[in-house]
């Protein structure tokens, strides 16, 4: 198996991953397919039944520290040994997006986050001051490309922070996609819903942004891709 790699410069740029010991190769372009969002969206009670997923499609959605926690999902994705095609993402989202191309690891994923905003005292999450700065330095520090470094300040800047993501969010940004599409925003609760046939919402609870560390908020991420991807045999 190989790895195929295709970077844009933009918010949605692509990654092809089959092997991490492969070569770099262009990827052909696909045609377009738009999804549309189905009137009634099932919430799924259990788990999601990974076993027809082939290729796949990322999207993560997220602002300021709550949003942590999604970077979780990438160990329980390697877990599934799942293809993936490209991966997106808005706010602190597009930050874990542009990380797990450069690293293609999860663990690399954890150590970085880890690294960066271990020191950030509880009492100081609420502040959008601090977690700007904070992502910023971690923004310069990590990424060498003007360009990149630029989108991703504007996505994590000022007006950004607070934003609320919703399931409409994850039908826009897939409406392009041909594949199964998997789409994890930071929201009010843990849930999964399935939002049309070819897309599949996670959302992590955001927690007490004023009292939860990092530890715990990344913990609860665990916690619940863990519960999410778990499939039984």
């Amino acid at each position: 198996m190989r790895l195929f790699i295709v970077f844009f410069l933009v918010s949605c740029s692509q990654i092809k991953i089959l092997n991490k010991e492969g070569p770099l190769l262009k990827k052909e372009k696909k045609e377009d397919v738009t999804l549309v969002l189905e009137e009634d969206t099932e919430q799924l009670e259990s788990t999601v039944d990974l076993g027809l997923v082939q290729n796949l499609d990322l999207v993560f959605l997220g602002s300021g520290f709550e949003s942590f926690g999604l970077s979780q999902a990438f160990k329980k994705i390697e877990d599934q040994r799942r293809v993936i095609d490209k991966i997106i993402g808005k706010g602190f989202g597009a930050v874990l997006a542009e990380s797990y191309k450069k690293y293609l690891s999860s663990n690399m994923i954890d150590w970085v986050v880890y690294k960066y905003f271990k020191d950030v005292k509880n009492s100081d999450f609420i502040s959008p001051q601090v977690y700007q700065k904070e992502v910023y330095r971690f923004i310069d520090d990590e990424f060498k490309n003007k360009e990149v470094r630029t989108f991703l300040k504007n996505e994590n800047a000022m007006m950004q922070l607070g934003l609320d993501y919703s399931a409409e969010d994850c039908l826009n940004l897939s409406k392009n996609s041909t594949n199964e599409t998997w789409c994890f925003i930071s929201g009010v609760q843990d849930r999964v819903i399935k939002i049309s046939k070819n897309l599949t919402m996670f959302e992590l609870s955001a927690g007490l942004i004023n009292k939860d560390s990092l530890v715990d908020i990344l913990e609860q991420g665990k916690i619940f891709f863990r519960e999410s991807f778990s499939k039984e045999r």
